[in-house]
């Protein structure tokens, strides 16, 4: 596959994994950057093209993957966030959750649920972009700026309509 199709940010402390990640995702057309720590990430992505999807390990040395999930919903609200963890826990997911994490998966994680997952978080991605989108261009033509009618009669249903 010659077209990118996104890019990815693998964020992952045992260097094996990272690299079979990057490989497998790699493999599917992403671009894939790949670092060893959140720290590594954060220097990876200054003054780089923006990730659209972050893997990210949850136990890690110095910035965990609450931290990641933090620091890229706090750069941009439409990054989509994976967690990985062997150490999958009720609380951690549900933190990681309401936090903006997209999806977590528990380790051992097949190639194809990689795949999927990634897969679907570029497809929500595109979605929320494009309803975004959608959603301007109806307000935009829609507002009342619009509307041709200067009667005192016509500005007070203007009025009632914006207070509406």
């Amino acid at each position: 596959m010659s077209e990118k199709r996104g890019i990815v940010l693998v964020i992952e402390d045992g260097k094996l994994q990272r690299e079979i990640l990057a490989e497998i995702l790699r493999g599917e057309g992403y671009e894939v950057l790949a670092a060893g720590s959140g720290n590594e990430a954060k220097e990876k992505l200054r003054g780089a093209a923006k990730a659209n999807v972050i893997l990210t390990d949850l136990k890690m040395p110095g910035m965990d993957g609450i931290g990641v999930i933090k620091w890229a919903k706090g750069i941009d609200p439409a990054v989509q966030v994976i967690v990985l963890t062997a150490y999958g826990t009720i609380e951690s997911a549900v933190e990681s959750m309401k936090l903006g994490a997209y999806d977590y998966l528990t380790k051992p994680i097949q190639k194809e649920e990689v795949k999927m997952v990634v897969r679907k978080a570029l497809e929500d991605q595109r979605l929320r972009s494009e309803v975004s989108y959608l959603r301007q261009e109806l307000e935009e033509r829609y507002k009342l700026n619009n509307v041709i009618g200067i009667s005192p009669k016509m500005q007070e249903v203007y009025k009632l309509v914006k207070k509406v």
